[in-house]
């Protein structure tokens, strides 16, 4: 996926934009994003009431050394070319240290925000 727009469920914090380590394998590691707002949120358990989330609409065309990879469900996953990048990522998710310039990267490509109701 070269360019457009993608929506990963929350807000642009450094929290929010940096990969847990257990994001680090499988064929959907990286973050999480949606090619449709609507499913990028958590589903609506059966006979709960609707929640509003905010979404993040980010656009892929911004990214330097991310990468965007789509699947048929249209599911995406955000990661940079190489897997020793990714586990240095996903380490330096600490809330007391500068964000790291892939979470930089991120928030920059963030264009707004909307919210989805589930």
């Amino acid at each position: 996926m070269t360019g457009g727009i993608v929506y990963r469920s929350g807000k642009g914090n450094p929290g929010n934009m940096t990969p847990r380590p257990k994001d680090t394998i499988g064929p959907q590691r990286g973050l999480s994003a949606h090619v449709d707002p609507k499913l990028a949120v958590p589903p609506r358990e059966e006979g709960a009431q609707s929640k509003t989330f905010r979404v993040a609409k980010i656009n892929i065309v911004h990214f330097q050394e991310l990468q965007a990879h789509e699947d048929e469900t249209g599911h995406v996953s955000i990661r940079p070319a190489e897997q020793s990048t990714l586990d240095e990522w996903a380490g330096s998710r600490h809330p007391d240290e500068d964000p790291h310039p892939l979470t930089k990267e991120m928030q920059g490509a963030i264009m707004g925000y909307m919210d989805v109701e589930q």
